[in-house]
């Protein structure tokens, strides 16, 4: 485990990148991968096969076929072994690139492999993630001495995107092998005023064929790499469509590629999941929206369709029941389905699902799960000028699959956590805004939170609340847990689930919140909700800048607990003494500790320590005298117990 001056350094790092000084929600880092060093790596057999001998050109990756966010592959986000070696540092991922020129893109920035920061050393700048190709076969065999000076390496990079933007001394290199295994630098990217970071840049450079160092040998290989700080998600840079072959010039960077370029958007409003009985009361459905690029820079317009396709899987008592349908065609651009030179355009398809017909959706389904698939007909295998750029199918990119689940809870997150984020005091709270569907009253019954275990050393403490809503903006609690304690869990992207032990009843908004510095939250970044987070400091309520994308709360909808107060039949009883008492007093059971109230009802805070095997310390803070009620969980039971302090 890190030291605590380590937090206590990334804590003032932290300080120092937000959007605005003062900002109490802070951007962090999350663990994204848990590494067993000793063994090998595991993953799909076809994609994953370590390079025993050079490529051959030509040299590309567009990172669109590059397993993501999958938590039944060990290599998920990734580079590929078999185009890239030891490269795990660089994420490969789908939301921190804007307007990319196809799925995914390689992310640099100041975590490691494992998604932790390279250095405790807020100040230590230093070389971070590499992206390092397999060696290529460039020696005369494959590359004829007339044939030199055609090759040419091309990628489009990005500055920032949805990460953190880079310090004016920060840069991205390019570094190539020479026959000595030398490495050589020769190009260098800083930031500058003229960057946008929604767009991605064009670069091509010339393999050196003159000078000292020589490249034109088997074993060729080139990098990337970043410099900037080491102590966390900062200073980012993002890299696609990297291509290297012969028989090129300065301007080839033209490509008979179409390619879909970002993932298709929610179904249901803001969210990726709802409440299936919700969703039944009042359905409701957003047209989906995907973006497809032109990578072609011939003069004249270019015929692009798409086909989509809808998989319907009603799951009833665990069996599940598939039915597909074709979900929509049409045109992709503006003009009739004809796309322009380097055009990016938005597709929309304006056609809904059918919630009368049964196969869709059946009406003893208990929940369903909508996977979407949609392809783009893009003619990438007839066009003009693919036999130059075999044995390369750039039809690869043409198909996205995205899921929406009907189920129990809402969710705006996808399940993968990019970075995290954190409050920065005792004292700060968070709340998290949910419209239901429906506007009918319903039951909470508990939330699923994923709360990384990165900086934990021991099982933390979270005060809880459910708030209603005050003409936009957190009101009243309905409901409080304090001093819940989480589990260390040794698990990414698992979630947490705090069940909520009365019958606590929302209608039309409400917020989940919580305080507690000690914790990072999960942060989804493919889904931008962060108007929907709420920070109070002291002052009140406002809504969230300082960081983007969705927390990863997800709130739980059922029948609750109807009798949480009393003794179960099983007659499970616990001892709080000294009772009376002055604030302190000792249980004599390990339990769950839900919550203090005073007989207002009112949340009560409290420390508690574990002060043997058997027993709990309990401190009650900022009391007077009176009857306080003690409420725990103890395995399924809900124990109430009367505290008189003097």
């Amino acid at each position: 485990m890190r030291s605590s001056k380590f937090y206590i350094l990334l804590l003032f790092a932290s300080l120092l990148v937000t959007t605005e000084g003062l900002g109490q929600l802070m951007l962090d880092a999350t663990q994204r991968k848990i590494r067993n060093h000793t063994k090998a790596r595991i993953g799909s057999p076809a994609a994953r096969t370590q390079a025993t001998t050079p490529l051959s050109l030509p040299f590309w990756d567009d990172f669109s076929f590059t397993p993501v966010d999958d938590p039944n592959d060990t290599t998920a986000n990734d580079p590929l072994d078999s185009i890239w070696v030891n490269s795990q540092s660089v994420w490969i991922n789908r939301g921190i690139g804007v307007n990319a020129p196809s799925i995914n893109v390689a992310t640099f920035d100041g975590l490691n492999e494992e998604g932790l920061p390279y250095s405790a050393d807020i100040l230590a700048n230093g070389y971070r993630d590499s992206l390092v190709s397999q060696p290529i076969d460039l020696s005369e065999a494959k590359v004829a001495v007339a044939e030199r000076n055609t090759v040419y390496l091309s990628f489009a990079y990005q500055w920032q995107g949805n990460g953190e933007p880079p310090d004016p001394n920060d840069f991205l290199q390019l570094e190539m092998r020479d026959s000595d295994s030398s490495w050589a630098i020769v190009m260098t990217i800083v930031p500058k005023t003229t960057l946008s970071r929604t767009e991605f840049y064009d670069t091509i450079i010339q393999i050196p064929n003159t000078g000292d160092r020589f490249f034109f040998h088997k074993n060729f290989q080139f990098r990337f790499q970043n410099f900037g700080r080491k102590s966390g998600p900062f200073d980012t840079w993002n890299i696609d469509y990297i291509y290297l072959n012969k028989n090129r010039t300065l301007s080839s960077l033209s490509f008979p590629d179409r390619s879909v370029a970002s993932q298709a958007t929610q179904l249901f409003g803001r969210y990726t999941a709802v409440p299936l009985e919700h969703f039944r009361k009042q359905s409701a459905f957003d047209s989906v929206e995907f973006d497809v690029k032109n990578l072609k820079k011939a003069v004249v317009e270019i015929a692009i369709g798409y086909e989509a396709y809808m998989t319907f899987r009603n799951y009833t008592g665990g069996a599940a029941n598939d039915h597909t349908i074709l979900f929509g065609t049409g045109g992709v651009g503006p003009n009739g389905g004809l796309m322009a030179p380097s055009e990016r355009a938005r597709v929309r398809i304006e056609n809904k699902p059918d919630t009368s017909d049964p196969q869709q959706f059946s009406p003893t389904a208990d929940s369903i799960d909508i996977d979407l698939q949609v392809k783009v007909i893009s003619g990438d295998n007839l066009d003009s000028g693919r036999p130059g750029f075999l044995p390369v199918d750039f039809r690869i990119n043409d198909t996205l699959t995205t899921t929406y689940r009907l189920k129990d809870y809402y969710a705006y997150d996808d399940g993968a956590a990019e970075f995290s984020a954190r409050l920065n005091t005792t004292t700060d709270k968070l709340a998290y805004a949910f419209d239901m569907l429906t506007d009918d009253v319903d039951t909470l019954a508990g939330f699923d939170v994923y709360f990384p275990d990165f900086g934990l050393t021991s099982n933390p403490l979270v005060n809880f609340a459910v708030y209603e809503d005050n003409n936009g903006m957190p009101g009243d609690p309905l409901y409080t847990i304090s001093s819940y304690t989480l589990k260390v869990q040794n698990a990414v992207n698992k979630f947490q689930r705090v069940n909520i032990l009365e019958t606590v009843r929302v209608q039309n908004r409400f917020y989940i919140g919580y305080t507690s510095p000690s914790v990072r939250i999960g942060l989804d970044y493919n889904n931008n909700t962060a108007d929907r987070i709420f920070v109070d400091v002291g002052g009140g309520w406002y809504q969230n800048t300082d960081v983007n994308g969705s927390l990863m709360i997800r709130p739980l909808f059922g029948k609750g607990v109807d009798n949480p107060v009393g003794i179960p039949e099983e007659v499970v009883t616990i001892q709080a003494y000294p009772n009376p008492n002055n604030g302190e007093f000792y249980i004599d059971s390990k339990t769950e500790l839900v919550q203090v109230i005073n007989l207002a009802g009112q949340s009560i805070p409290f420390i508690v320590q574990e002060y043997s095997s058997e027993q709990q310390k309990v401190n009650l803070q900022q009391t007077s005298p009176g009857l306080y009620i003690l409420k725990v969980r103890k395995g399924n039971s809900v124990i109430a117990h009367k505290i008189v302090v003097r």
